[in-house]
């Protein structure tokens, strides 16, 4: 049950940054190889499998977080 509520709570996160602002297909693909681990409070941990790594770097990138900070702050 609680891995389904991560699930769906991550697919609902990808979806919405994925729909807001332009298309940014480097943000896009370091949320598609993101693997939700745990949901602490309301702070969604997430993972790479080490071949994918490099791309959360773009989750840090300023626009990037604006991006994401706005979608968060709906769900």
């Amino acid at each position: 049950m609680a891995d389904q509520l991560l699930t769906n709570l991550w697919n609902s996160i990808v979806s919405g940054v994925k729909s807001k602002g332009d298309i940014n297909p480097p943000l896009w693909r370091a949320l598609d190889n993101a693997v939700p681990i745990i949901l602490d409070g309301t702070t969604v941990v997430i993972g790479y499998d080490v071949p994918f790594q490099p791309d959360g770097r773009f989750l840090e990138l300023p626009g990037n977080q604006a991006v994401m900070q706005t979608v968060l702050s709906t769900i």
